[in-house]
């Protein structure tokens, strides 16, 4: 093993070197698994807002086809009564003809809910996809941070110089940083 002796800087270095090219590898996957999902998370409120107009349009399309249908029985049922011979201007004929309209617009009214909620429900999801994609970005912006610093502290591992047998390191000033220390990620935990 003493043959080696001259050669485990250099071994040490290149193992580093691998060590560092293959942590930069996995955090590029990571980065880009990332950025898909965020891409994905953008795609899918865009879907939820098409989905949200094509809901609008159609809750639109249902209660112009229910006013047309009751608007076709009213007339049916004018007819019908006119055609019996009785006056529609007042007592039970007119009662029924009001009860009729009330009931046509309650059913109006319930459509455009359905209508409302459909869209509201669409446009809601477009809502989380799109904090979903914005808490990708941020994830993605941390993550690019803390490899930056890892990469760093590796470079700082690889080219400081060894520690000299029985001497100890030159003790820093209290509060200052090594250069590895400067770029360290910390969480709002720690602060």
């Amino acid at each position: 093993m003493s043959f080696l002796g001259p050669a485990m800087p250099f071994i040490s270095a290149v193992s580093s070197i691998a060590s560092i090219a293959g942590a930069a590898q996995q955090s590029y996957a990571r980065y880009d698994a990332i950025r898909s999902s965020e891409e994905l998370a953008r795609r899918n409120a865009r879907i939820a807002e098409t989905d949200a107009r094509a809901a609008a349009a159609s809750s639109r399309m249902e209660q112009d086809q229910f006013q047309r249908r009751l608007a076709l029985l009213q007339g049916q049922q004018r007819a019908r009564l006119t055609k019996a011979g009785v006056t529609l201007d007042d007592g039970s004929p007119l009662l029924v003809q009001e009860d009729l309209a009330a009931e046509g617009e309650l059913e109006a009214l319930a459509l455009r809910l359905q209508g409302e909620t459909a869209v509201r429900r669409h446009l809601d999801q477009a809502g989380l996809d799109r904090f979903e994609a914005d808490r990708h970005r941020a994830s993605r912006a941390g993550y690019v941070f803390g490899a930056a610093t890892s990469l760093l502290s590796s470079l700082d591992d690889v080219f400081s110089p060894p520690p000299t047998p029985g001497r100890r390191p030159e003790p820093t000033p209290r509060g200052a940083l090594r250069p590895a220390q400067v770029f360290q990620r910390r969480s709002f935990i720690d602060i």
